[in-house]
């Protein structure tokens, strides 16, 4: 009965929605959701800065529409609304980060950190749960990040405002009434080519965005369900929030501050190993 339940659910999210506004969807995460909405026969809005990869993108999908828009700028986020003002599903999916000591950052660099991450992310949500309180159904679906889930220096504003989409897509989760039913996706670390933009290190262990996408999917088809951490490692980080306090993150960061230093200056050595 319960696959019954669960497949009916999935059944009705397919026949209803069915235009999607996808940000980000050049690449990584979204890449894949894009490509799985696609599948299920949805006219999709490819959009990102990279319009020669949403066009990559947008051929592997019949009917799809590659849209190119900088969510750092105010004007092209309206001009973006304006274009296509309705949809039954929105996916929130673009940002980026810079990794960096937060006052040695220039303000012009988390500036626009803050108009990505958090401002254009706002007003997608705003005008389209307007439009779907209208239509009387919709899906918004943000996707955060585990980073919300411990102190995140170097990425202090990225972990910021990804704590601000989380609380967000929590009120207006209560605020939809049933109607308009709003989720957040909180993935843990994946390969992408997002880690390499923002300056970070590879990590060895990394989720792939199939698998993240995969998630966002089951979320996106569960009714009921309003927040999902997804990906390897997705228990841990959760208990991290719990049970590490902020000098432990400090030690940390501090070795490997230590470990990168040591390997720059080996680098710089012509990889020969000196004396300490």
């Amino acid at each position: 009965e319960m696959r019954s339940q669960s497949n009916n659910s999935k059944a009705e999210a397919e026949s209803t929605h069915r235009v999607a506004l996808v940000t980000g969807a050049s690449s990584g995460i979204c890449r894949e959701v894009a490509l799985s909405l696609g599948r299920r026969g949805l006219s999709l809005v490819l959009v990102g800065r990279d319009l020669v990869a949403l066009r990559e993108v947008a051929a592997l999908i019949p009917g799809s529409i590659p849209y190119r828009c900088d969510l750092a700028d105010e004007a092209a986020v309206e001009a973006l609304i304006e274009r296509f003002p309705v949809a039954d599903l929105l996916i929130n999916a673009a940002g980026f980060a810079r990794a960096g000591v937060f006052a040695e950052c220039s303000w012009p660099e988390i500036q626009c950190q803050v108009e990505v991450n958090l401002l254009a992310l706002t007003r997608l949500c705003h005008h389209f749960m307007k439009a779907m309180r209208v239509q009387g159904h919709g899906v918004i679906l943000n996707i955060g990040s585990s980073a919300v889930l411990s102190a995140s220096p170097d990425l202090a504003v990225y972990a910021a405002a990804k704590s601000f989409v989380h609380s967000l897509s929590r009120s207006l989760a209560i605020e939809g009434e049933g109607r308009v039913r709003v989720k957040c996706l909180i993935p843990c670390p994946t390969e992408s080519a997002f880690a390499q933009r923002a300056g970070l290190p590879r990590r060895s262990r990394m989720n792939q965005p199939a698998e993240i996408a995969a998630a966002a999917l089951r979320l996106i088809d569960n009714d009921s369900r309003i927040e999902m951490l997804a990906g390897r490692l997705a228990r841990i980080k959760a208990l991290t929030k719990f049970v590490l306090p902020v000098s432990f993150t400090t030690i940390l960061r501090n070795r490997l501050k230590r470990n990168r230093a040591e390997h720059k200056n080996g680098d710089s050595s012509g990889g020969q190993s000196g004396v300490p």
